[in-house]
């Protein structure tokens, strides 16, 4: 009965009337809300940034808005809407004669907005930051002129403008996503972390799906650089991206790139690369990574393979082909490096550092005129300022036994570049090679001024001060050394010389046999170590140690002449005068070496050879009073 009732009830009155007319004021109350907060929506899409040469150092960040709001909303002129119609259209000669028509009869914020759009997708961000500044003069003003203008004074590079703009626009719409978005983005470029985690905290909230994944990964990006102790935030923020959004790749490359330089986050981030390989095949930005975590673990071979595939699924990434010729130069394959380097300048002939990069093949190929060539092309590339240009002039002249052109080369270095650690070296190696011993050492001096823990400085002011007779100075020359890098080579070899010259042999021993627990096949080791042995009347540790040298380095003529000593003063004469005699016909103008042939064919008794010998050096220098005296010795 009740329900009978009831339904009459409905059926003969204006509920039902009632209920549809209200219904239909809710639906046009969310279309009007939809509408508003459309409006003031700005698209934001990506723009690949520049990345630096030597890595893939690409921005981190997402870009701002490249599009610009248009004003579509808010005119019921048709000529407007056309004209808006006509700028997505890419049809800039018409929608601008409209929107000039429009401004003829009436100034507007939205008309000077859209015009200000249209400019900016042009390219002409100075015009379309004059009408955007006339739009904010115009009553009513149109809000989204702040978030156009902002982005363009971020485009500009003055993100502080872009910043205010974003917080006026905030302070009429807080909810606005895009301008808390875009103001963390611009942030960031500031360098202002702190402030741009809580522009982006605010976006995420305000956005979700994509928009929220986008903004979270910048939020990780934003803690990853502002400090090791946000780590952990930087890690949550890419994991929480990757959940909304597990096809996006950003964020997996973010938490790769938090993974510690040690073994296991090596492993952590090449599994990371991997999984994005999963997601997108043959990405090439992938591949390029992994190659340089390879490269950093010091596997080139797999590092080069890796940079191989990058390139094989772009053939125009350049930063991988750069990267490859770097890692063939120091596999010394200097053409597979040269095809490389060759590749990038015909792309972009004005590409010092790649010019340079042949000018560092041909040097490791030791075509040394075609390397000078090469580094000449690179410093007119750079207008002459490539101060490490000049330095390899410098030792390619030096390389060709040019040291005074070399030395000009190395002043030009220092010139650009005052402090300059590795121009004043080899500027010091050069002054002592023309026994310039002050310059030599004032310029290795500087060279440890600039970079005290320079060793091989340290080690050729060692070197230096023996030649000057400053034994003590050259003492703590080489300790210093050792104390920066205790098992260097050429510090304790140089060292052991040292003790050797000053008798003190055990020393010296102990030396030369640490260099060779390292590196056994270090044939100018066994050498000195055997000179030692002999000298500290120690005949049979000697001939072991000259007979490695010998194995190791069979046309050393030093290593003869040493071990034939040794087995001249172990009477074994006949072994003896064999290396003699190979000694001198290796270096038949030696006088000294013919000499000491001559003598030890005097001990083994062999006379007339030992005239013939003596003869043959008086030939060569007929003042020598060493063979003079030897001679009468046995004419007597």
């Amino acid at each position: 009965m009740f329900n009978l009732r009831y339904q009459r009830l409905l059926r003969e009155s204006f509920v039902p009337v009632m209920l549809v007319l209200f219904a239909l004021f809710m639906l046009l109350l969310y279309v009007q809300y939809r509408v508003s907060i459309e409006a003031e929506r700005a698209t934001v899409i990506d723009i690949p940034a520049m990345a630096s040469v030597s890595g893939e150092q690409q921005t981190d960040e997402e870009t701002v808005s490249t599009v610009g709001q248009l004003s579509t909303h808010k005119s019921d002129d048709p000529v407007h809407l056309e004209a808006i119609r006509l700028i997505n259209a890419g049809k800039w000669a018409e929608a601008k004669q409209k929107l000039e028509e429009i401004l003829a009869r009436r100034v507007t914020s939205q008309a000077l907005n859209d015009l200000g759009v249209l400019y900016f997708r042009q390219g002409a961000m100075e015009k379309a930051l004059e009408l955007f500044n006339q739009a904010l003069n115009a009553k009513p003003v149109f809000a989204s002129v702040y978030l156009n203008r902002g982005v363009v004074y971020a485009k500009l590079g003055e993100y502080s403008k872009a910043v205010s703009d974003y917080q006026k626009l905030i302070a009429q719409l807080p909810y606005h996503f895009e301008a808390h978005y875009d103001m963390g983005v611009a942030l960031m470029k500031m360098e202002n972390y702190a402030e741009a985690i809580e522009a982006f905290k605010q976006a995420s909230k305000l956005a979700g799906g994509e928009r929220k994944a986008r903004t979270l990964y910048n939020l990780g990006i934003a803690y990853r650089k502002a400090g090791p102790k946000m780590k952990t935030e930087a890690a949550r923020a890419f994991r929480s991206s990757i959940r909304l959004k597990p096809g996006y790749i950003k964020p997996r490359f973010g938490l790769a790139s938090l993974e510690p330089k040690n073994p296991d986050g090596h492993k952590r981030a090449l599994a990371q690369y991997k999984k994005v390989l999963n997601l997108k095949p043959n990405y090439a930005p992938a591949y390029f990574r992994i190659a340089r975590v390879y490269s950093i673990m010091g596997k080139r071979r797999a590092a080069i393979t890796a940079y191989r595939k990058a390139i094989q699924y772009n053939p125009q990434y350049k930063k991988a082909r750069y990267n490859l010729g770097l890692l063939l130069l120091r596999a010394k394959k200097w053409s597979l490096a040269r095809e490389q380097f060759n590749w990038i300048l015909k792309h972009s002939p004005a590409h010092a550092r790649a010019r340079f990069n042949l000018g560092q093949a041909a040097f490791g190929e030791k075509r040394y005129d075609v390397a000078i060539r090469e580094y000449r092309k690179a410093l007119k590339i750079r207008r002459g300022d490539y101060p490490g240009a000049y330095l390899r002039i410098g030792l390619a002249h030096a390389a060709r036994g040019h040291d005074k052109k070399a030395i000009t080369a190395y002043m030009e270095a220092i010139r650009l570049r005052q402090n300059y650690p590795l121009a004043w070296y080899n500027l010091g190696l050069a002054y002592m090679r023309q026994k310039h011993n002050d310059s030599a050492g004032n310029a290795l001096k500087k060279a440890l001024e600039f970079n005290p823990s320079l060793v091989k400085a340290w080690v050729n002011l060692g070197t230096l001060f023996v030649q000057q007779g400053r034994g003590d100075e050259a003492l703590n020359a080489y300790r210093k050394a050792l104390a920066l890098r205790p098992e260097d080579n050429n510090a304790q070899l140089n060292l052991a010389d040292f003790y050797s010259s000053r008798k003190q042999y055990t020393e010296a021993i102990r030396l030369y046999r640490s260099v060779l627990k390292r590196d056994a096949s270090y044939a100018s080791a066994w050498l000195r170590l055997g000179i030692a042995y002999r000298q500290s009347q120690r005949p049979k540790e000697a001939e072991h140690a000259l007979r490695m040298a010998l194995q190791l380095e069979p046309a050393s003529i030093r290593t003869r002449q040493e071990l034939a000593w040794v087995l001249t003063g172990k009477r074994q004469y006949k072994e003896a005068i064999t290396l003699f005699t190979e000694a001198v016909d290796m270096d038949t103008a030696n006088i000294k070496l013919r000499l000491e042939f001559a003598r030890a064919l005097k001990q083994a008794g062999k006379i007339p050879q030992a005239r013939n010998e003596l003869r043959k050096a008086l030939k060569l220098d007929p003042e020598n009073a060493d063979i003079i005296s030897e001679l009468k010795t046995i004419t007597m």
